[in-house]
């Protein structure tokens, strides 16, 4: 990030592809390992030493642990379609609860929430974000921020 060469011993797990950022994260195994931005990285060497793996703690919180968000869809003007090829790269679960109406589970990475809540904002009053409260707190304030910001330029 800030233009300095870092060197890390890393025991790769698997690429991810963001279809949104068209770009490839390197995973790495171990405790508290960031992902890396595979088009940073400028060299690799084999390691032919010693591996000791420290897995991740389940529960923690760290980059690269899994996260969730449930909302309720109105399926109008194709919603439903318009979601499932937008997070269908995603593990997800959908429920139909009435006719036009669905609850998805979706499981995303939690480097990635900012992203999510933008996404989630994309579509409009089509989706109620139903849970976890610190996910639909960041829908309030990116909301309110907006609203702000319209306000202020009719002002102007």
């Amino acid at each position: 990030r800030s233009g300095r060469v870092l060197s890390k011993n890393v025991i790769p797990d698997y690429l991810e592809y963001s279809e949104k950022d068209d770009k490839f994260r390197l995973m790495c195994k171990g405790k508290n390992t960031p992902i890396y931005n595979l088009s940073k990285i400028v060299e690799c060497e084999f390691f032919d030493g010693e591996v000791k793996i420290i897995d991740r703690d389940p529960d923690s919180k760290a980059i690269g642990s899994s996260k969730y968000v449930v909302f309720e869809l109105v399926d109008e003007r194709k919603a439903l379609e318009r979601v499932l090829l937008h997070f269908a790269h995603f593990e997800k679960e959908v429920v139909r609860d009435e006719d036009n109406r669905y609850t998805v589970t979706l499981k995303y990475d939690s480097g990635d929430e900012t992203e999510m809540v933008i996404r989630m904002l994309s579509f409009g009053p089509n989706v109620k974000v139903l849970e976890p409260e610190g996910f639909k707190n960041q829908i309030v304030t990116r909301l309110k921020k907006q609203l702000k910001c319209s306000n202020k330029n009719l002002r102007d």
